[in-house]
């Protein structure tokens, strides 16, 4: 059974929201890219800045170790010469030691040892060693007469350990590499050279004994600064009065970066660290670069994924779409029952399938109503064919009675006159009736046949008062009756016993036909059973058990009704079960 339905107006709405739906699912998707590469973004950018803290603080721990290591060197210097100009013997000693030649010195020496009670001589030499061997960075002493402009150079290198030098120097205070060139200590080291100037001053005359300067090489540290300071956001410079001495990138033009630190040390050392922005930019550069790089692929991913859901999308919208017109239009036959495969999946799965189900449980419905009205107009053809109006049976039975009468024919008269009131009683009153009346209706139709047999035929009604009021269709113990006299008596034997046996179950009335008749086989009876449960109007040759079942069950429910079973009597019990219920004026 279908219907066809135009229905253009709900496919402009279908096609709106499907556009509606698509535009807002594109938005959803482009806010999520953008989202993500936002959130990419933030992360690269939280990473750049946190390498360039690191390289800053890197930088600045460089810093702070060159100043340090500047700053140990001076203490050493200030304590070492502190040591001169306390000890009076070290002070005589080199005033004599850079004044005289260096027999006259060793004589002086000598004298003075011999005199002295000390066991050892606290001479320039001895010094110089110790300084030498306490400090190994310290590579170079340099001593200068001012008057007769001498020059004592001790050497803690390879060559000459003592050099006798004659020199001018300038009055003022040379730096580093004006020292270097004076001296011609020219080589592959000496760029690496610091040097601290010292004055001796005669504490009692305060006259001039030397002028001291203190070479210390740092080798070492400046090739370790260099090799840290690569992964540093800047270079670090030092300056000896303003000529550069170190750089931890030589090939940089200083003045042109940015000064992020700068620090005077030792006095006459200044110390600067400053930003180089390419070093920074070249990590940075990329970083960046691995993120535009992912972003691309996150576009290039997104977008295909983006369609291929969205076609996903129409799809099982359009079957949504189709299911509910095909559901409008009353077409059935094209849905499935889902398998448990479907019911995984998002929202549009999740109504796909229920929409099955629906669709499924409707075209049950329908069926059922459908088939059901074909049955119950076929099973009316069948009863409006069977019966014959009782009003011509009961006026037909009348006359012939009367006849009989005139005749004196009393067994054909009293079965005449019992017929009648039956069908009178069939056509009168209304549709439920009593159990005492219905039962009084069977026992005239069981006389009827009680009479034709002969004393072949015995039967027994049994009910309590109790039950005697209560509410049954009317007719509905007649044809199970009438099931054992047409199909169940044995005509040959004079023993046919029916029984019909009325008692209470709790709040039901259970009304059991028994006979001792020809029985049904178990086959039958499985048979019988099926229809009534199936309603199987069709295939049934029960009409009278099926046609009580079907009214019993619309009347007081569907746990109501016939059964049939064999018994020990051989023949066969029909049980009819209806709820106690009587008249509200009887209550």
């Amino acid at each position: 059974m279908t219907c066809r339905m135009n229905l253009p107006h709900s496919f402009k709405k279908i096609n709106l929201f499907k556009l509606k739906t698509f535009r807002h699912l594109f938005y959803q998707y482009v806010f999520i890219i953008l989202s993500l590469i936002t959130i990419l973004f933030f992360f690269v950018y939280s990473y750049v800045l946190n390498l360039k803290q690191e390289k800053d603080n890197l930088l600045a721990d460089n810093f702070m170790s060159l100043k340090a290591e500047l700053t140990k060197e001076k203490t050493v210097i200030d304590t070492l010469t502190d040591e001169l100009f306390f000890q009076q013997p070290y002070l005589e000693d080199l005033g004599n030691f850079i004044s005289l030649d260096y027999g006259d010195y060793f004589e002086f020496k000598t004298d003075r040892y011999m005199a002295d009670d000390a066991s050892s001589y606290l001479g320039t030499l001895n010094f110089v060693k110790k300084v030498f061997y306490t400090y190994p960075n310290c590579v170079k002493i340099v001593f200068y007469n001012t008057d007769n402009q001498h020059v004592r150079l001790f050497s803690n290198t390879d060559g000459d350990y003592l050099q006798y030098l004659t020199a001018p120097f300038p009055e003022r205070s040379i730096n580093t590499k004006q020292l270097v060139s004076l001296l011609n200590l020219e080589n592959d080291k000496s760029d690496n050279y610091i040097s601290f100037h010292k004055t001796l001053n005669n504490p009692a005359s305060l006259d001039n004994v030397a002028e001291m300067y203190y070479i210390f090489d740092l080798s070492n540290l400046y090739e370790e600064l260099t090799k840290k300071n690569r992964a540093s956001s800047g270079e670090l410079f030092l300056y000896n009065e303003g000529e550069l001495l170190f750089a931890t990138n030589p090939d940089l033009d200083g003045e042109k970066l940015k000064t992020i630190q700068i620090d005077n040390v030792s006095g006459n050392y200044q110390l600067v660290s400053k930003e180089n922005p390419d070093k920074l930019l070249q990590q940075v550069y990329f970083v960046y670069f691995y993120f535009a790089l992912v972003s691309v692929l996150i576009v290039l991913l997104a977008i295909p994924l983006s369609f291929k859901h969205l076609r996903q999308f129409d799809y099982k919208l359009g079957n949504i779409i189709n299911k509910m017109t095909a559901i409008q239009n009353g077409e059935f036959d094209s849905f499935t029952a889902p398998v448990a495969s479907e019911h995984k999946g998002d929202e549009l799965d999740v109504i796909n399938v229920n929409l099955d189900k629906m669709a499924l449980q409707l075209k049950k419905y329908i069926d059922n109503v459908y088939v059901s009205q074909i049955k119950q107009k076929n099973y009316q053809m069948k009863t409006l064919r069977a019966q014959i109006n009782p009003h011509f049976l009961y006026n037909t039975l009348e006359s012939i009675r009367m006849k009989a009468v005139i005749n004196h024919d009393d067994d054909v008269a009293e079965m005449l006159f019992t017929a009648s009131r039956l069908y009178k009683n069939m056509i009168k009153g209304k549709e439920l009736t009593t159990l005492k009346d219905e039962l009084s209706l069977c026992d005239s139709y069981l006389r009827l046949f009680e009479i034709r047999f002969e004393d072949r035929l015995f039967y027994d009604i049994s009910f309590s008062e109790e039950i005697e009021e209560a509410l049954i269709e009317k007719l509905s113990i007649q044809p199970l009756i009438e099931n054992y006299v047409v199909h169940g008596i044995k005509q040959e034997e004079d023993n046919n016993f029916i029984e019909i046996a009325c008692t209470k179950e709790k709040t039901d009335i259970l009304i059991q036909v028994q006979d001792n008749g020809k029985g049904i086989s178990e086959e039958k009876l499985k048979q019988i059973n099926q229809q009534l449960v199936d309603n199987d109007v069709e295939a049934s040759d029960s009409m009278g058990l099926l046609n009580v079942h079907q009214r019993i069950k619309e009347l007081f429910g569907e746990q109501y009704g016939v059964s049939v079973a064999g018994n020990e009597w051989g023949g066969t019990t029909v049980s009819l079960r209806i709820p106690f219920q009587v008249r509200e004026e009887s209550n």
